[in-house]
């Protein structure tokens, strides 16, 4: 996945495309799964847990939200990594993204 910028104190949200594998064969939809998210600092602490919606089951596309007040926290300046893990409906098959990256810029404009 590739690197994106983002300002902390603004509402967050990116789409992923994720074609899952498994034993070899993608499966046909993600229609029934869940997905989780985390964004971490490069020490490894948790900074957010990322509300995971699927948008369309059949072309993989899940959406990763934070509302502005659940990012206003979030440290100004700093690289984030990430990843999105997903679920099967019968929880049986767990299966992790790449890892991202989310650069957190700084505020440029001032009063």
């Amino acid at each position: 996945m590739s690197a994106a910028a983002f300002k902390p104190g603004a509402t967050f949200s990116a789409i992923a495309t994720l074609p899952i594998v498994y034993q070899g064969a993608t499966v046909p939809t993600i229609a029934g799964w869940t997905f989780r998210s985390q964004l971490r600092d490069r020490a490894g602490e948790l900074v957010a847990e990322l509300t995971c919606t699927v948008a369309d089951p059949t072309a993989f596309k899940v959406v990763l939200a934070a509302t502005a007040a659940e990012t206003a926290d979030w440290p100004a300046g700093q690289t984030l990594v990430g990843d999105i893990w997903g679920t099967d409906p019968t929880g049986t098959i767990r299966v992790p993204s790449g890892t991202y990256t989310l650069v957190l810029g700084e505020p440029v404009t001032h009063d």
